[in-house]
C-alpha cells in the first residue's frame, strides 16, 4: 500500500502512522466480517436445502438475513494487524530517488523506530 503523509513535527508524525495502522486494521475488519458472514450464511443456506431441496430465492434470501441477524460481536475474533516496516521518500519525479528514511511500528505496543536511509543503506549490501 502506498500513502502519501505529509506532518509537522514529530508529534504528527506519529499520530499519521498510527492513523494509517488504523486504517489498516479497519481494512481488515470489514474484511474478516464479511468473510465470517458469507461463511455463516453459506453453512446455513446449505444446511437448509439438505433439509428441503425445494427453497425459493425468498427462502434462501430469509435464511440468509436470519443467520446474519444471530451473529454477535463475540462470535469472531478481530484481526490482528502485523507490525510493519514503513519508508520515507520524497515527493519526487526523478526515475531513480533514495528513501530518505525507513521505520518500523508496532501497534500492538505503540514502538516506533525510525532511522536515516544513510544508516542503514550500508545494512542491505
Amino acid at each position: 500500500m502506498t500513502v502519501l503523509l505529509m506532518a509537522n513535527g514529530a508529534d504528527g508524525w506519529v499520530k499519521s502512522v498510527h492513523n494509517i495502522y488504523q486504517y489498516i486494521y479497519w481494512q481488515q475488519s470489514q474484511q474478516a466480517w464479511e468473510d465470517f458472514f458469507r461463511e455463516e450464511e453459506l453453512a446455513a443456506v446449505r444446511h437448509a436445502l439438505a433439509e428441503n431441496k425445494d427453497l425459493q430465492r425468498q427462502d434462501i434470501d430469509r435464511i440468509k438475513r436470519a443467520r446474519r441477524a444471530e451473529i454477535a460481536l463475540g462470535d469472531m475474533q478481530p484481526p490482528k494487524v502485523e507490525p510493519f516496516e514503513f519508508f520515507i521518500i520524497p515527493d519526487s519525479t526523478e526515475a531513480t530517488i533514495e528513501p530518505l528514511g525507513v521505520g518500523y511500528y508496532d501497534p500492538n505496543t505503540g514502538e516506533m523506530e525510525v532511522a536515516t536511509w544513510e544508516e542503514v543503506k550500508h545494512l542491505l549490501n
